[in-house]
């Protein structure tokens, strides 16, 4: 399980990377996205770490959610960033 969150977790690194290019606005706050979504990857299940962690991620995609109208795709990120590992 642990490879296929990691396999989410870098598709949707690929395409925060491709947002920021399309809108440089938002470059700095990607890369801290993709920095905390990196961050996120050797967490097991239900840190504390990892909870704070997911929050922040979670709170930087909704301030480029309004920006890149990408709603559906933010959504799924934030689901698969908390994703258990089992």
């Amino acid at each position: 399980m642990a490879n296929n969150r990691h396999e989410k977790l870098d598709s949707h690194i690929a395409w925060l990377q491709k947002i920021a290019k399309e809108n440089p606005q938002i470059g700095k706050e990607v890369k801290k996205i993709i920095d905390g979504i990196e961050a996120l990857k050797p967490f097991g299940n239900l840190t504390t770490e990892r909870q704070r962690q997911e929050s922040i991620v979670q709170q930087q995609l909704t301030s480029i959610a309004r920006i890149v109208g990408e709603n559906q795709t933010i959504a799924r990120i934030m689901e698969d960033i908390m994703l258990p590992i089992w």
